[in-house]
């Protein structure tokens, strides 16, 4: 009996690929019962992952955070530019102040309560 080149190139191909699904298998097994095992070796591993992780998770947290702080700042700078601006063209439009209130005290990080809306 003799093998064409096709027929051993097939047979090396089904063994790669069965390699690869119980490697894969293995591997899926072993961390899925992990826990419940009393292996300290695969505790170990099981904690090491999701310490690498919690890691990473942790500092894709403090960039964000650290954009969002940026983006804020920015908003304030704009919205004092804007309450400047408004003042300065309150005072050349000889609008009063009272008619006019640009600064309305409120405590930072509250919203404000909005008029309620009538409906016809």
């Amino acid at each position: 009996m003799t093998l064409s080149q096709g027929q051993v190139l097939l047979i090396a191909f089904g063994i790669l690929v069965s390699g690869f699904v119980l490697a894969m298998a293995t591997y899926f097994v072993t961390m899925k019962f992990a826990v419940d095992m009393r292996n300290p070796y695969l505790r170990t591993l099981v904690t090491a992952l999701h310490q690498d992780e919690m890691k990473r998770s942790e500092s894709e947290t403090k960039e964000n955070i650290n954009a969002l702080a940026a983006k804020v700042g920015e908003l304030q700078a704009r919205i004092l530019r804007l309450d400047a601006f408004g003042e300065r063209l309150a005072k050349a439009a000889g609008v009063k102040r009272d008619e006019f209130l640009l600064r309305r005290e409120s405590r930072p990080g509250r919203a404000r309560r909005l008029p309620a809306a009538t409906f016809p």
